[in-house]
């Protein structure tokens, strides 16, 4: 027979953002504004820890492609710029006034 699931399992090789500590960086640079968080590769993905320097390097240019083009939750709720610099991820959130306000109300 077959079966029913809500989310599909990622390709064999490839490996997830975890979103809990993804949601942890977010909510970090929101209390933070407009500065640049510095945050390793392997906070982000744990199961690439171990993994050689070239693959951290693309992965890291990746994400941060992804970041910016709205691909990666939950940095796509809000106007984020990254960039990749060796194997460290610089993510910086840019909020409005309105934002800000909406935010502490």
């Amino acid at each position: 027979m077959f079966t029913f699931t809500n989310t599909v399992p990622p390709a064999t090789g490839r490996l997830t953002i975890d979103p809990r500590r993804a949601e942890e960086v977010a909510d970090a640079c929101i209390d933070n504004p407009g500065e640049w968080a510095r945050v390793p590769i392997t906070y982000l993905y744990p199961d690439i820890e171990g993994a050689d320097e070239k693959k951290l390097v693309t992965k890291c240019r990746n994400l941060a492609g992804n970041i910016r083009t709205d691909k990666i939750a939950p940095f796509n709720q809000y106007k984020t710029e990254a960039r990749a610099r060796g194997t460290d991820i610089y993510i910086r959130i840019v909020l409005t006034q309105r934002q800000r306000r909406e935010l502490t109300e």
